[in-house]
């Protein structure tokens, strides 16, 4: 696939990156990103019910279910 979905728990690890990111419920809630490899673009960080719709409007949906099992 040329999709990628991260889970990201930003309190637990050092930012290292040069882009700063608005983390709208602080740093101890769970974000996601969507990462398209082909475009090379990515999205967020989102909230879960933010992330579950972007990925419906995405029809990506069953990276959800993946995510869910885990």
């Amino acid at each position: 696939m040329n999709t990628i979905l991260v889970k990201q728990k930003p309190r637990q690890f050092r930012h290292w990156e040069d882009t700063e990111y608005n983390y709208s419920c602080g740093r101890d809630s769970t974000y996601y990103f969507f990462i398209n490899k082909k475009t090379k673009k990515a999205y967020g960080p989102m909230l879960y019910s933010e992330m579950k719709e972007f990925l419906k409007e995405e029809k990506l949906i069953q990276r959800l279910n993946r995510l869910t099992m885990d």
